[in-house]
């Protein structure tokens, strides 16, 4: 099971603490699924680093579905890179 970190940061006038970024690290990679100010505010999105995606619109509003979805965004990043890689 992937275990995921609360990762927001906030201002000290912010009232609401509601988390708006999970952070996980698998194998290298460090994926976040999180909130942007440039998006609505129940648009969940993806980053993960060291620059493979970043600010990936995730389709679930539930936080637990796109934590998911970033995890198979990534899953499938890696499987297409792989059958790229064995099939040279």
């Amino acid at each position: 099971m992937i275990e995921w970190k609360d990762t927001s940061s906030w201002s000290k006038s912010d009232v609401d603490r509601t988390p708006k970024a999970w952070t996980t690290h698998i194998g290298r990679f460090r994926l976040v699924v999180h909130r942007h100010r440039d998006y609505e505010p129940d648009q969940w999105l993806a980053t993960c680093y060291p620059d493979v995606f970043r600010q990936f619109e995730l389709a679930s509003k539930d936080v637990d579905e796109a934590k998911c979805q970033a995890v198979a965004k990534l899953q499938c990043i890696c499987e297409d890179v792989i059958r790229e890689v064995t099939s040279r």
